[in-house]
């Protein structure tokens, strides 16, 4: 209850509510905001937040008593056979996902994951110091193992469907299920996000370095060599350019690329300047998205043949590959938009950077140099 008041900041309250009976939490989550501002005398604001975060407690108390109970008959009955269990579905039901685990020791695999299941139950009754370890696991899994959303999804689902096989229809209600989904998309969201944050300040430090050697050793002339590539190898998109000065054209590509590594450090700058591009792009020259795919394959052929073989990694391409797509998505939907805000308005979309990026690989460049 102190803990409750004093993120409301309403502990002056304290005595009071103790006073009126309600001495936890759940008592408190029964009340209606109308009985506090009748009974304290307070605000319907101070009253509504109490009970919304009294409800929301109570409810995290619930869920955590229902994942730690069940969790401790798995233990009692598997041990560390439950989390073996969970690796047979998970590679009966996604079989390309054996590649991930390759030279890996399956048994001590098992035996890590049903730690870390253990340790992240043990947390939950002290939830600040468990953010951090969940965040550090989750940089962890994205930067050694590219571990991104979609497999905390698929993930999530075996894991579930294990404990459902484990503890049995009896045991596996709906209120079990809700506990161990609520628990594991949070989880998986803290990991993903500090994931996704360390992989792009990765990415961004990755794209930055490689283009200043690029304008050191080449500066326009990588650009020219761009549309050289870009007319052999797809000769269709050529008409496009009929009328263009191809010198001019080179320079401006060079400084819309600078440009948007320059702007990688501010992605909110950034994007505004790709949607104006994209609709100009879609609305001047019917830029497809095809184009952009085609686009895509030059400029990496183009990036990696300026910085050589053996500077080109595989880090660096998947660096290169993001980038793009970001660009390439973010210019393209703003092209339709464009084209669709002629007919009838458009509304605008909530787009958060982890949905825009599993959109992204439509735009993925194919990166067959070879």
């Amino acid at each position: 209850m102190e803990s409750l008041l004093r993120s409301c900041k309403a502990h002056y309250l304290g005595s009071v509510i103790y006073d009126m009976g309600l001495t936890s939490v759940q008592d408190l989550a029964m009340c209606e905001p109308s009985d506090l501002e009748e009974d304290l005398g307070i605000s319907q604001d101070v009253a509504a937040t109490l009970i919304d975060k009294a409800r929301e407690m109570s409810l995290f108390e619930t869920r955590k008593a229902a994942v730690q109970k069940t969790w401790k008959i798995c233990q009692s009955t598997f041990a560390e056979s439950a989390t073996q269990l969970f690796y047979q579905h998970l590679f009966q039901e996604y079989p390309e996902l054996q590649t991930l685990f390759i030279s890996t020791d399956m048994e001590a695999q098992a035996n890590k994951l049903y730690a870390t299941v253990g340790l992240i139950l043990r947390y939950l009754n002290e939830v600040e110091s468990l953010i951090p370890t969940l965040e550090e696991l989750g940089v962890r899994h994205a930067l050694v193992w590219k571990c991104g959303w979609e497999y905390y999804e698929i993930f999530g689902e075996c894991l579930l469907q294990t404990l459902e096989s484990i503890l049995g229809f009896e045991t596996w209600t709906e209120e079990v299920q809700d506990a161990w989904t609520w628990v594991y998309n949070t989880v998986a969201k803290i990991m993903a996000q500090a994931g996704d944050a360390a992989l792009l300040e990765r990415r961004k430090c990755a794209v930055i370095e490689s283009w200043t050697m690029v304008q050191e050793a080449l500066d326009v002339q990588a650009m020219q060599m761009f549309y050289h590539h870009l007319f052999e190898e797809f000769p269709e998109v050529k008409p496009l350019f009929k009328r263009t000065d191809m010198e001019a054209q080179a320079r401006k590509l060079y400084k819309t690329v600078s440009l948007a590594v320059e702007f990688l450090d501010d992605m909110e700058a950034l994007t505004p300047k790709l949607q104006e591009l994209g609709a100009r792009h879609k609305i001047e020259w019917h830029c497809e998205s095809e184009h952009y795919s085609a686009i895509g394959d030059c400029l990496l052929w183009t990036i990696k043949t300026g910085l050589g073989e053996e500077a080109w990694t595989e880090e660096l391409e998947d660096a290169w590959c993001w980038v793009y797509s970001y660009i390439a998505l973010t210019m393209s939907e703003a092209g339709e938009q464009a084209i669709a805000k002629k007919k009838q308005p458009v509304k605008k979309r909530k787009g958060a950077m982890m949905r825009m990026m599993h959109r992204m690989s439509r735009f993925r460049p194919k990166t067959g140099f070879e």
